[in-house]
């Protein structure tokens, strides 16, 4: 037997499994969904990181805004040099 007919006969024998079980598993979930007066005990419970927190870290980011995106797209346009170059070299050498 081929190795692509083995890999055939493994996948019709994994999946049908792995959609029961995942089946199975996605159908207890709800089981152990919690109820309405259960919900307000924890909606009384206050934030563990607010707005205010926050702000310095989005003031940040925006003041440096114009110093992250160009170099950002030069980094990006450097990693797809680096994949395309070579497959277009070995497209127009073979």
């Amino acid at each position: 037997m081929s190795v692509m007919g083995k890999l055939v006969a493994f996948k019709s024998k994994v999946v049908p499994t792995v959609m029961v079980v995942g089946t199975s598993a996605l159908a207890s979930v709800s089981a152990f969904a919690a109820e309405p007066s259960e919900l307000s005990v924890v909606d009384s419970v206050s934030p563990a990181i607010t707005e205010e927190m926050l702000t310095p870290i989005v003031e940040a980011i925006q003041s440096n805004v114009a110093v992250i995106l160009p170099v950002g797209i030069v980094i990006m346009g450097v990693m797809v040099a680096i994949t395309l170059v070579p497959k277009i070299f070995k497209k127009f050498l073979s």
